[in-house]
Parts: structure tokens; sequence; C-alpha cells
């Protein structure tokens, strides 16, 4: 990864939930 590029995590929860983080890379 670069600088200025954008990562998305995703991930579930313990309730099954499922949630995405966005991030950019500095």
């Amino acid at each position: 990864a670069k600088a200025g590029d954008k990562i998305a995590v995703t991930w579930v929860d313990n309730k099954g939930d499922k949630r995405t983080d966005e991030a950019t890379v500095s």
C-alpha cells in the first residue's frame, strides 16, 4: 500500500453484525 491508498477492512462482531472500516494509508 502506498500513501493515500484506501484500505477497507470488513469484520463480523460477536453478534454477527458486519462492519466495514475504511482507512487511508498515510
